[in-house]
Formats: structure tokens, C-alpha cells, sequence
């Protein structure tokens, strides 16, 4: 196998490329956010907006791996990407704070087998993605993803939805 020496350039140009498609992507979602905001569409908005943090969460924890990995090799400055890598930390930990507030309004507190409600099970599954996406991004706080996790296991064992209990992290590293 041949070593192919690295073009720290070439990098540096893919790492801006990828940086400035996200910035696009980011400001596409808040225009395309603030359009849809006037209609009141209840719930469904709730689902809606939980699939764009849980999408945005993700992304996010993807731009800060990215940029991670790139702090050795890029010609940005340590106080740009300290900024960047700020930001995403933050929105993470907004966009989550934002899922785990809309649980109670999806699922009821009471101890009582939901299973055999449609309504409550139909939300709960709704909720899987964006509760797992929050459980196991290790860029947010500790208290979310645990907050996310029992919500996942009252989703598991008292709904009956095994596929929550299914939402383990990668392995399990905290940053926070």
C-alpha cells in the first residue's frame, strides 16, 4: 500500500467548502423555520420541529467531529474555530433543551399502561428519533442525554415500543 503524502491545501479547501455548505444549510433551515412559523398547525408542529433539531443536532455534532479532526491541518485561525466549535456546542445544547420540553406535551405523566392508547404510542414513536439523537450526541450536557435516555426507557418498558431501548450511543463517550 502506498502512503500518499497529505495536501494540507487540498484540506484546508475541502474544510472551507464543507464549513460554508453548512453555514448555507443552516440559514436555509432558519428562512425556510421563519416562513412556516405563522401556521399553526398544533401538534404536528411539534412533530416537525422536533425531526429539524433532531437533524440539526445531528449536524452540528458533525461539523464539530469535522472540525475536531481538522484543528491540526487548517489554515483557520484557533479563535474562528474555537467560535465555530462555541456555537455548534451551544445550538446543541439549545436544540435539546427544545426536544426534551416537548415530552410532556407529547406524552402523559401518568405511570398507567399507555401502550393500549394509539394516540400516546403513535406520539411516543415520533419522539424515538429526535430523543435518540439527543441521547447520544456527546458534544451536549450529561443532564439532557440522561433526561433523553428515561424518556426512551418510559417509551420501552411502559409502551411497549422496544425500539427505544434500542438507542444506545455509539460508544457511550462523554464530553461533558
Amino acid at each position: 500500500m502506498q502512503h500518499t503524502p497529505r495536501n494540507d491545501e487540498s484540506d484546508n479547501d475541502q474544510f472551507m467548502a464543507l464549513l460554508f455548505n453548512f453555514v448555507t444549510l443552516e440559514s436555509d433551515i432558519q428562512t425556510s423555520k421563519s416562513l412556516t412559523t405563522s401556521m399553526d398547525m398544533g401538534l404536528m408542529s411539534v412533530y416537525f420541529s422536533n425531526m429539524l433539531r433532531a437533524a440539526m443536532i445531528k449536524l452540528q455534532h458533525f461539523i464539530l467531529m469535522l472540525t475536531d479532526h481538522m484543528k491540526c491541518y487548517t489554515q483557520i485561525t484557533s479563535i474562528e474555530l474555537s467560535q465555530q466549535r462555541q456555537d455548534c456546542i451551544e445550538t446543541i445544547h439549545f436544540l435539546s433543551r427544545k426536544v426534551l420540553d416537548s415530552v410532556p406535551l407529547l406524552l402523559p405523566a401518568t405511570n398507567t399502561n399507555l401502550n393500549t392508547n394509539v394516540g400516546c404510542w403513535a406520539d411516543a414513536m415520533r419522539l424515538i428519533w429526535p430523543l435518540s439523537a439527543v441521547s447520544w450526541v456527546t458534544y451536549g450536557l450529561r443532564k439532557h442525554r440522561e433526561e433523553a435516555r428515561s424518556s426512551l426507557q418510559k417509551i420501552g418498558w411502559q409502551m411497549g415500543i422496544r425500539l427505544a431501548l434500542r438507542s444506545e450511543p455509539p460508544g457511550r463517550i462523554y464530553r461533558f
